[in-house]
């Protein structure tokens, strides 16, 4: 497959590149760096994508923003909603929920034209885990299920389907940012005992 890759940095992409690239897959990578709470960033993506690879068949909304992805000491489990500045909730609906809607509306025209279209929107736990110390994002990821589900019913019956996906906790560089800042997880409560990991 070929893939256009979207990162709000250029290191990851640079090293996903790469690593394709050595890996002698026959599919290319066309990197871009975007900020997603921009909105006109999420039409360009789809217009660069499709002048890249002249159609597109797939979508990945995996983009999320919690507390600790904006501001590291947000991380509290006693922070009360009260005390993140309206901004900051507007960012993790702009990434969380907007930017999923934006791409979503982008390539349905592409979709539909062609009869055939997946769309997989990866959500957070709190979409269906309510946790006062992760509100914005669980309140942002209710919205970006919700959206997902109406999206499904919509589109099945043109052949573009979609479809949810709400990992448990994966290790990655932020949950290990986050336990060596104190935050602790009961490995009893997933049925592994153990974090999942990203290859996974």
């Amino acid at each position: 497959a070929n893939v256009a890759a979207i990162d709000v940095s250029d290191e990851p992409l640079k090293d996903l590149a790469a690593e394709v690239s050595a890996s002698g897959a026959q599919g290319k990578v066309l990197p871009m760096a975007e900020d997603l709470q921009i909105p006109k960033n999420c039409t360009n993506i789809v217009s660069r994508a499709v002048s890249a690879f002249g159609s597109l068949h797939g979508l990945v909304n995996n983009a999320g923003l919690g507390l600790s992805t904006i501001r590291e000491d947000y991380y509290k489990r006693n922070i009360k909603f009260w005390e993140v500045p309206e901004e900051r909730w507007q960012a993790i609906f702009d990434v969380n929920v907007r930017a999923g809607f934006l791409l979503a509306k982008s390539i349905a025209p592409t979709f539909l034209e062609q009869d055939w279209g997946r769309i997989v929107n990866v959500i957070g736990t709190h979409a269906w885990l309510a946790e006062a110390h992760a509100m914005p994002a669980g309140v942002a990821n209710a919205g970006l299920l919700n959206f997902t589900r109406a999206l499904a019913e919509l589109g099945g019956p043109d052949g573009v389907l979609v479809n949810g996906v709400n990992p448990g906790t994966v290790r990655t560089a932020r949950l290990e940012y986050l336990i060596a800042h104190g935050v602790e997880y009961d490995l009893d409560t997933i049925t592994l005992h153990r974090f999942a990991e990203a290859d996974e």
